[in-house]
């Protein structure tokens, strides 16, 4: 199985740094969402778990002569404290047409709110 190049750290991440003698959790590498490259992660802690959000993709197939098309989806995956993915894969959050980029995740005590650029409309970019 190929992974994405997001590595998590979570307690690193979220500000957290080691007493003396302390052990942080070993980073993590995350799976990919359709074979494709990770990019602008976040995350989010969510009651004992963190939900943890990424761009899939940028460029979609096709012959760059005949201009550029893309194809960057919105997607996610829960991890637990200790770093370990609890999705088999990850969750499409947003498919929709073109691009969709820079995610970001905020939480409350079990809900997360993810935002992002848009798109999808073609001429110019929308927050949803």
């Amino acid at each position: 199985m190929r992974h994405a190049m997001i590595r998590i750290g979570l307690l690193m991440a979220f500000g957290y740094s080691a007493r003396a003698g302390e052990t942080l959790s070993p980073e993590k590498v995350l799976p990919l969402h359709e074979d494709r490259d990770a990019y602008t992660p976040c995350a989010a802690k969510v009651g004992d778990a963190y939900i943890v959000a990424w761009q899939s993709g940028r460029l979609a197939p096709g012959d760059l002569r005949e201009g550029f098309r893309f194809k960057g989806d919105i997607v996610g995956c829960r991890v637990d404290k200790s770093g370990n993915v609890l999705d088999a894969a990850p969750f499409a959050i947003c498919e929709a047409g073109d691009l969709q980029e820079r995610p970001r995740a905020a939480a409350g005590r079990d809900v997360a709110l993810v935002v992002w650029h848009d798109l999808r409309n073609g001429k110019d970019w929308d927050v949803y």
